[in-house]
């Protein structure tokens, strides 16, 4: 149940660690790694997750098996510049938490992304709703390509300055294809498909236009229930 980094022990696509707050266990193919100084922790998994671990595990693990044994061999050099991995390491899970909690499969969800407001016009003081639901799907593609490009970008300045650290300059590139950002990308159907699932959920009361988050998930639950977390 303590902070920790984990990792799937068995991929097909490379190792790929993520970050765990308190509260959660590990297992044999959901193993992690633990320590007392999460700035230690996370820049443990910004190498982890850079094009020098990769390479390294070409070699530790050449049948795509992470056993806890094998990711302990990697070879560690704390970075001279340790605060600017750590700010990569936090932008990065920013980013991917933003991304997941979009999504009801999450614990964090909060509402349907199609729910967001315009940016304010100049001059004005008060966010205007978007007139219409394909006016608030353009906004969330535009904030999707907006939240890969950020990504993209911290991925390739952690690549660089792990490459630095272990002198790797004529041997690996900093570069990262588009197309391994992992977050969200938009698609009418799916996102239309979540909206409207969204909305069966506010008609049941799971969910509220009143309020963010989860309001009912008890099958005993009434209308009571419902009023005395949302108000009337």
């Amino acid at each position: 149940f303590r902070e920790s980094v984990t990792w799937s022990a068995l991929s097909i696509s490379g190792i790929s660690f993520r970050y765990n707050k308190k509260g959660f266990i590990f297992d044999t193919k959901g193993q992690s790694v633990f320590s007392e100084d999460t700035e230690l922790l996370l820049q443990i998994m910004a190498l982890m997750n850079s094009v020098v671990a990769t390479e390294f595990m070409r070699i530790l693990a050449p049948t795509l098996d992470f056993n806890s044994g094998t990711v302990a061999k990697t070879p560690f050099i704390r970075p001279l510049e340790q605060s600017k991995v750590t700010e990569i390491a936090q932008g990065s899970i920013r980013l991917s938490r933003a991304d997941w909690d979009s999504s009801e499969l999450s614990w964090d969800f909060g509402k349907s992304p199609m729910l967001s407001i315009r940016k304010n016009p100049v001059g004005t003081m008060e966010p205007i709703l978007y007139s219409s639901l394909s006016e608030s799907w353009v906004n969330w593609a535009s904030d999707c390509a907006t939240a890969i490009s950020a990504m993209h970008e911290l991925e390739h300045e952690n690549n660089r300055h792990w490459i630095d650290v272990y002198g790797l300059q004529n041997e690996l590139s900093a570069n990262v294809p588009e197309e391994e950002i992992t977050l969200a990308r938009p698609d009418r159907r799916k996102d239309m498909a979540a909206f409207l699932s969204y909305a069966v959920g506010c008609m049941m009361g799971r969910y509220s236009l009143d309020k963010s988050g989860l309001i009912l998930a008890d099958a005993g639950d009434t209308v009571e229930n419902f009023l005395a977390k949302v108000g009337k």
